[in-house]
């Protein structure tokens, strides 16, 4: 049965990828479904719920809804609650329940949305599909709702970037995060803003003030693309870690210019690699793998959608479980790795763990090995090759 789990669990939801985006910009996020559904978020989707405040809540739906309807329930149910709280925004998204029952949450933002000065909206999510596609709407919902500074009149000469993408999903701890900033600063690039983490409604706003995103999640370029192309700002796409920090940050100073580093380096003939997890780290790790072995023949493969622009020979997408049991079995790698869950998939073949939040929860997502940056120690992988 297309994807069925049958020794992993369910992987992180389409709404949870919304909330990771919106988590910190200070808005009120509704979820609007029975009170179960955010205990997904807020207990084993967002790590950043233990020690950061942020106005997220559950509507509550009942069983009488589905017969009588909910959206006046919803509505009188969101301002009431709003009603004394100052918010940049109200997003509301649905669940497996709002969509069996058909919610219309268009209409409910549009009544909520008079006399109200800030952005009310919804974003279209079912619970149904993977997080990766609710995290990709997210960002094109921000970039066209956010109320953006207009460019600096006068530019400043130093190079700067937003970093767009880094959610806790698929990075998991502010830690990586700063390193990601870090590797970029000590080369001379000024961190504008970063959409993900460490980020505010007013730094959100000032975007248009970067000369470029920097892209470090395939979710992203949807919204990317909506910026250039009614914004004007350029975007590339890499996460700066190890030795490719370098190359990545030299077409940032080229402004895009040239062949992508994501893409510069084609893998070998040599020992096989395998790389599951999101697609720019992984295409990205395989770049810095190329620098240190040109022979190695570093294949990305994911159960999560890949933007094909970014595919090289033998990278796919895998459907359900046995896909990846199949695939190792067949192709033989000297190496996998990913999270340390695809581990009960790949039978006997070497192993390597690197969390990767959307499947494994919170089970690793207080790993503190950094896998961003210029901190990120190749060496442990190279040596089991």
């Amino acid at each position: 049965m297309k994807g069925l789990l049958k020794k992993l669990p369910p992987f992180a939801p389409d709404y949870s990828g919304v909330s990771s985006l919106f988590y910190t910009l200070g808005g009120a996020i509704i979820i609007n479904g029975a009170d179960g559904c955010i205990g997904n978020v807020t207990g084993y989707d967002e790590p950043r719920f233990f020690d950061h405040d942020s106005y997220i809540f559950s509507s509550g739906l009942k069983e009488t809804h589905a017969i009588t309807g909910d959206e006046d329930v919803l509505r009188s149910k969101i301002e009431d609650s709003l009603e004394k709280e100052d918010l940049n925004f109200i997003v509301i998204l649905g669940t497996p329940t709002s969509a069996v029952i058909a919610s219309d949450h268009e209409s409910v933002t549009t009544l909520l949305s008079r006399g109200r000065e800030i952005p009310v909206f919804t974003v279209n999510t079912t619970g149904i599909d993977c997080y990766e596609k609710g995290l990709s709407r997210a960002f094109d919902a921000l970039a066209r709702k956010a109320d953006f500074y207009p460019p600096l009149s006068e530019p400043s000469e130093d190079l700067s970037v937003n970093i767009v993408g880094a959610t806790p999903l698929d990075f998991w701890g502010m830690e990586q995060a700063g390193e990601i900033r870090d590797s970029l600063e000590k080369r001379g690039i000024r961190v504008n803003g970063c959409w993900g983490m460490d980020n505010s409604w007013e730094s959100v706003r000032k975007s248009l003030q970067a000369q470029m995103n920097l892209i470090v999640a395939a979710s992203a370029l949807r919204g990317a693309r909506y910026m250039k192309k009614h914004h004007g700002i350029p975007f590339i796409c890499g996460v700066p870690l190890a030795r490719f920090a370098e190359a990545l940050t030299e077409e940032i100073r080229g402004k895009g210019s040239g062949q992508p580093a994501i893409m510069a380096l084609k893998p070998g003939r040599g020992q096989r690699l395998v790389l599951l997890g999101e697609q720019l780290w992984s295409c990205s790790l395989r770049q810095a793998l190329l620098l240190e072995n040109p022979d190695l023949d570093i294949r990305c493969i994911s159960f999560f959608k890949q933007e094909p622009s970014l595919k090289m020979e033998g990278d796919l997408v895998l459907q359900e479980e046995d896909d990846l049991t199949e695939y190792v079995n067949r192709e033989k790698p000297t190496l996998v790795i990913g999270d340390p869950l695809y581990r009960r998939l790949t039978c006997d073949t070497p192993f390597y763990g690197i969390p990767h939040l959307a499947v494994s929860s919170r089970l690793y997502w207080n790993h503190d090995t950094p896998y961003t940056g210029d901190a990120m120690d190749l060496n442990e992988i190279l040596k089991r090759l």
